[in-house]
């Protein structure tokens, strides 16, 4: 298990670890070449000058990690074990101060309504219980984003071995109304918002139209700069930035797009000619009062009295998102190729793509008649003809 040395005044901790081997393949044999543990590695963590407190820390560590090694889970772990691992695996994600608010909301809702002391007592009940809950408090969004961070929490304590089975596994998340996804696809409401924004004031119809024609989030926008708007080139770049935002100063100083994807989405025309009509000074393209970055709640209300004047039935929340979806499901319907849309609204995974894409009867039709045409002979003609002619 672990050992003992002492260095100068200081007990330190010994144990080996193995290195995993970057050239295993698990579908061949396993061999002394093709092993996953390449070697060991030892490493020594100093714990205290006191030779007392050094064995106490020693019998918990050789307990713990032997029943991991015997695939056996801790059964004296506790909820306050849990978020202290999680609190360590969320410094090395270097996750965004928002997602971390998420989770400790989560957490700090999660011991209100359950009181959690040890791991082995959160059964399939107590998260039955905790749903039951929940739902009264929070609307389904807000309840199947806490499903999905307590679950993503016991997968973790599975792996780190402070848990034995994912009592939210088998929890069912809330159906709810995606009123964005109708509003963003009835072009007419979209229409009467981008009217409504013009008649109102230049400023704000120039900030609605960029999320319409470019798809970029609400942080991209307000942190959007004019040195990001190529006109010449037919760009709208989203690139990482220095930044003394509040938010921003919180890490480090540098604003990133949401998943580090950086991208270049092509100009509309309709945004190139209100841009050329509201050109825009140097720095950042939709300042606040301050000359600074504009908070997200603060254009949050003002699309919430833009919806209000357009006399649209507003989302809940996220209404920014709704333009977002929009410019999305407009280029998905187009035929727009969903590879070259997941860069064009910086996804991370092809799949988040699929959720813009809403087959209806009249695309589908669009679609038969294209591969009736095929199946009449034009396509094949067609393939005939580049053959010969690349024979000739």
């Amino acid at each position: 298990m672990s050992g003992r040395r002492k260095f100068g005044n200081k007990f330190y901790l010994t144990y080996k670890i193995k290195i995993p081997n970057p050239a295993f393949n698990p579908s061949l044999p396993a061999n002394k070449k093709n092993n996953p543990s390449h070697e060991w590695k030892s490493k020594a963590v100093p714990v205290s000058k006191d030779r007392a407190t050094f064995e106490e820390f020693k019998a918990k560590f050789d307990y713990k990690h032997g029943r991991r090694k015997l695939h056996l889970p801790d059964d004296k772990s506790t909820f306050a074990d849990l978020l202290a691992e999680f609190e360590e695996h969320i410094k090395e994600k270097r996750l965004k101060p928002k997602s971390c608010s998420r989770y400790h909301d989560t957490f700090n809702s999660f011991k209100k309504i359950v009181h959690p002391d040890r791991m082995s007592d959160v059964t399939v009940n107590v998260a039955r219980g905790w749903k039951e809950a929940r739902t009264s408090q929070v609307a389904p969004a807000t309840f199947n984003l806490d499903l999905r961070n307590l679950r993503s929490a016991w997968k973790k304590a599975i792996l780190w071995g402070l848990a034995e089975e994912n009592p939210f596994a088998q929890i069912e998340p809330l159906k709810q109304t995606h009123r964005r996804r109708e509003i963003a696809a009835d072009p007419d409401a979209v229409e009467k918002l981008l009217t409504a924004a013009e008649k109102w004031n230049p400023e704000y119809w120039l900030l609605a139209m960029t999320a319409r024609f470019s798809g970029l989030r609400l942080s991209e926008i307000t942190h959007l700069q004019t040195a990001g708007l190529d006109m010449a080139g037919g760009w709208v770049k989203v690139e990482a930035h220095p930044c003394a935002c509040r938010e921003c100063e919180k890490i480090g100083g540098l604003w990133t797009p949401k998943s580090y994807q950086q991208r270049r989405v092509p100009l509309h025309a309709r945004l190139r000619a209100a841009l050329k009509q509201h050109p825009r000074a140097p720095g950042i393209t939709f300042p606040g009062l301050d000359g600074g970055v504009r908070t997200a709640r603060s254009v949050e209300k003002l699309f919430e009295r833009l919806f209000v004047k357009a006399k649209v039935p507003r989302p809940p929340r996220e209404l920014v998102h709704v333009f977002r979806h929009a410019f999305g499901s407009e280029n998905a319907k187009a035929g727009i190729p969903l590879p070259t849309l997941r860069v064009w609204m910086g996804h991370k995974d092809i799949r988040t793509t699929m959720i813009y894409y809403h087959e209806d009867d009249a695309h589908s039709q669009e679609m038969m008649r294209k591969a009736e045409r095929y199946s009449r002979g034009d396509g094949e003609n067609l393939v005939k003809r580049k053959i010969c002619f690349r024979r000739e």
